[in-house]
């Protein structure tokens, strides 16, 4: 049967490639992003699970509306019979909740990008904060939309009786936009206390600041969704709305990936790094063993060709100090070198530090054997 054309009495088939182009962008992204962890880091992390979710969420979420657009999503209500107005209903109802969980998720996985970006325990409490508020407003935003009509028919919103859907709508939207800038807000703080290239820290806010365009979609949303609220003709009303819903859901995963993108691996080389992250992603993720760390301070490495130059500093007071500018090159994995420099401590110019270079060497045909070279000054 050949598709329906889009029309301006239908516009079903032009919400399905809203819908589907969406999908596969956020998909995309996501490959991109696991594709650049794996190459640079060999694993993955709670920020990359928390992104999965997202992106299965998002991912049956679309298929809802590919249905629900299938049954008459975008067309006018008397055009439905009650067959096909009950299947669209069902199918909004069901992507509601996970549009809301693939945002969440979504957000999860910024915040504990952040935990592991920043050293600084005042930047991960306030990640914490983030993280409740976004909980708060999850369990809030998806116990109204199990029970936004009477039962035994909840998805009804034509013909039920409801609660005010329309303010439910404004409160989860407005939320929404307030954690979105938080998080926005919490990494150009953390940005602004960097000793960076200025040309690499404006790389860096530009990709922060991206978050902004999930606000802006979801100002639209609230504004379509006001206009039409007490519209007598919803299945077409809403198209509008759901296209917003759609580009919301879609930017919420693209903007938590982007600092997998290469641009920001590059800028990752300017020193975005935090150093005790970067020590347990050389060692820990990389064959480290606890046992062996017990014996040799230096653990086990089996990793085919390595080579790691290492320089540091130690500060006198590690309690206050903010590694700021910490150099991190990543390498292909089984030949690179790395320098890290972890910076003196503003108010300890005068004591005394300790500098230690040390060289590891492992070849290829001799595995578990560790020749290592060491320099104090």
């Amino acid at each position: 049967m050949a598709r329906a054309a889009i029309t301006k009495d239908n516009l079903s088939p032009l919400v399905e490639i809203v819908v589907w182009f969406c999908l596969v962008l956020a998909i995309l992204t996501v490959l991109v992003r696991f594709m650049t962890k794996h190459y640079f880091l060999h694993r993955f992390e709670l920020d990359d699970f928390f992104c999965f979710i997202s992106l299965i969420s998002a991912s049956a979420q679309s298929i809802l509306i590919s249905v629900a657009a299938s049954y008459g999503l975008g067309q006018h209500l008397d055009t439905l019979n009650p067959p096909e107005l009950s299947s669209l209903l069902k199918a909004q109802y069901a992507a509601t909740f996970l549009f809301i969980t693939s945002i969440t998720f979504a957000k999860f996985s910024l915040i504990a990008f952040l935990g592991n970006l920043t050293p600084r325990k005042f930047d991960r409490r306030v990640g914490l904060i983030i993280s409740l508020v976004v909980l708060l407003w999850y369990i809030t935003a998806i116990l109204p939309t199990a029970f936004q009509c009477h039962l035994p028919r909840p998805w009804n919103y034509i013909d039920g009786q409801c609660i005010q859907l329309t303010s439910w709508a404004n409160y989860v939207s407005i939320l929404n936009i307030l954690t979105d800038v938080s998080l926005v807000g919490l990494p150009l703080a953390i940005l602004a206390r960097l000793k960076v290239a200025k040309s690499k820290k404006a790389t860096l806010m530009l990709l922060f600041t991206s978050r902004l365009c999930v606000v802006a979609a979801v100002v639209c949303q609230l504004v379509y969704l006001n206009r039409f609220e007490n519209s007598d003709d919803l299945t077409f009303d809403i198209w509008r709305v759901t296209v917003c819903i759609q580009v919301v859901q879609c930017l919420s995963i693209i903007t938590s990936c982007l600092f997998y993108m290469k641009p920001f691996v590059d800028s990752l080389e300017t020193g975005f790094v935090q150093l005790g992250d970067l020590r347990r992603r050389q060692v820990s993720g990389f064959g480290y063993s606890p046992e062996t760390h017990s014996k040799n301070p230096l653990g086990k490495l089996s990793l085919g060709s390595l080579k790691i130059n290492i320089s540091r500093s130690r500060p006198g007071n590690e309690d206050t100090q903010l590694q700021e500018n910490v150099t991190d090159r990543l390498r292909r994995l089984g030949n690179f070198a790395t320098a890290v420099t972890e910076p003196r401590d503003s108010g300890t110019h005068s004591q005394s530090h300790i500098v230690q270079t040390t060289t590891l060497t492992v070849d290829e045909g001799r595995r578990g054997e560790l020749a290592v070279s060491g320099e104090n000054t």
